[in-house]
């Protein structure tokens, strides 16, 4: 499954997860993994899943990109490495990857795309508004990175 994040958070400024759903909105939600980006958690259900620095800004990336397919070269700019010297990100991502199944009964988080990077294979909604993007979608730092 796509994320819906990328195309349409320009015009979603909050994407709040409350409490206080309907029983509609939590019909919806079933599916939806929710990203919370200060506790560096992906939720679902009551299942949680914690995540490293490095992987919180991974699904960052992943979740709030413009693209829908993230290159590889992408990526691992955006953790701050020079893409021509780091060999870490293919690890980083083996290892969201495995927390990630052993969390959701063996789903995929992440899918490669040949030839083109990566891509989110997960409903991932923001349980908030991410401090790194603004409404028009400029990039600034990634929260997770500090």
């Amino acid at each position: 499954m796509p994320t819906d994040l990328g195309n349409k958070y320009s015009s979603v400024y909050t994407q709040l997860y409350t409490a206080h759903q309907t029983a509609d909105d939590a019909q919806l939600a079933h599916g939806r993994w929710w990203f919370n980006d200060i506790d560096r958690t992906l939720t679902q259900n009551g299942i949680s899943v914690a995540l490293t620095r490095t992987e919180c800004s991974l699904l960052s990336l992943l979740a709030f990109s413009s693209e829908r397919v993230v290159s590889k070269e992408a990526l691992i700019a955006g953790l701050g490495k020079n893409p021509s010297q780091y060999n870490g990100l293919e690890m980083s991502l083996s290892r969201l990857q495995s927390k990630f199944g052993q969390c959701s009964g063996g789903e995929r988080l992440i899918r490669s795309v040949r030839n083109r990077g990566y891509c989110l294979a997960q409903v991932v909604r923001s349980a908030y508004c991410p401090s790194w993007k603004s409404p028009g979608g400029q990039a600034a730092e990634p929260p997770c990175s500090s």
